[in-house]
């Protein structure tokens, strides 16, 4: 019973960090691609956005294509596909200036292929997009992710999270700190 206890006040504790950033309604996370394992995508949706009911997410499934197609062009944050990207899409995202991350997020349920986020480097810049992130990549996701495709296995996750962490910690690198961007 204790340590039940334990992992009810560490998802407690994990739910109360994903809520308490500064999210406005006026600014969804942008999301659309792979039409593939829509079950679980909604449902991540729906429970992050219960999770911080100040955050919004749009998503889309018009196909991993079309999303990279929309994705190049800067409509979105986040790009779910449900393949590596190709030579092509790569290119037209550094023609535009996109620097891209590549999260696994999932299995699907023939457990070989990998639900991906492509995500927007410059997107992580936005609290609400962070916090999208950190929740799809939560224990509770997971466990949504079991119910309707595979889970990550736990080496994978924790890769997972650590793209996202080291890709966020760049980004604060390498912006000049506030008082310092206020005076130019």
């Amino acid at each position: 019973m204790p340590h039940l206890r334990v992992a009810r006040a560490a998802f407690l504790l994990f739910v109360a960090m994903i809520s308490s950033g500064n999210v406005r309604a006026a600014d969804p996370v942008r999301v659309d691609g792979t039409s593939h394992l829509n079950l679980l995508t909604r449902a991540w949706v729906q429970a992050a956005q219960d999770v911080n009911y100040r955050l919004k997410v749009t998503n889309e499934e018009s196909g991993s294509g079309a999303g990279f197609k929309h994705f190049t062009l800067g409509q979105l944050d986040i790009i779910k596909s449900s393949r590596p990207m190709k030579n092509g899409e790569r290119t037209a995202c550094q023609n535009a200036g996109i620097q891209t991350i590549e999260v696994p997020m999932a299995r699907f349920p023939s457990g070989d292929e990998k639900l991906r986020f492509v995500v927007n480097h410059d997107s992580l810049r936005r609290e609400e997009v962070r916090g999208f992130l950190r929740y799809c990549l939560s224990d509770h996701a997971q466990e949504l992710a079991a119910v309707h495709a595979v889970p990550l296995r736990e080496l994978e996750l924790n890769d997972a999270r650590l793209i996202v962490t080291m890709a966020i910690q760049d980004d604060a690198t390498e912006q000049p700190p506030e008082n310092e961007a206020a005076s130019q």
